[in-house]
């Protein structure tokens, strides 16, 4: 008779870990290709970027949203995980 409330509750069980989860964010491979595009370009962390200043503090860390460029696709990655999440 519940058959089919014990079900949809293990489906949603599952749903609830990474690993079992079928729900993918669909900019993943996109966001991949432009950190690494990113670290190519730019080095890791962007220390290319900081070339030729000197910063007593020590490294400044860059990110691919700093670069408009990079910008769109990481913002819509970041807002499809929350959704996810």
């Amino acid at each position: 008779m519940y058959k089919w409330l014990l079900d949809k509750m293990i489906f949603l069980f599952r749903e609830m870990s990474e690993e079992t989860c079928r729900k993918e964010n669909p900019y993943q491979k996109e966001y991949e290709d432009t950190l690494q595009e990113f670290q190519i370009k730019y080095g890791i962390f962007g220390e290319k970027l900081e070339e030729g200043k000197k910063n007593k503090l020590g490294r400044v860390v860059h990110f691919p949203s700093e670069i408009p460029e990079y910008k769109d696709i990481e913002d819509k990655y970041y807002t499809e995980e929350r959704v996810l999440r």
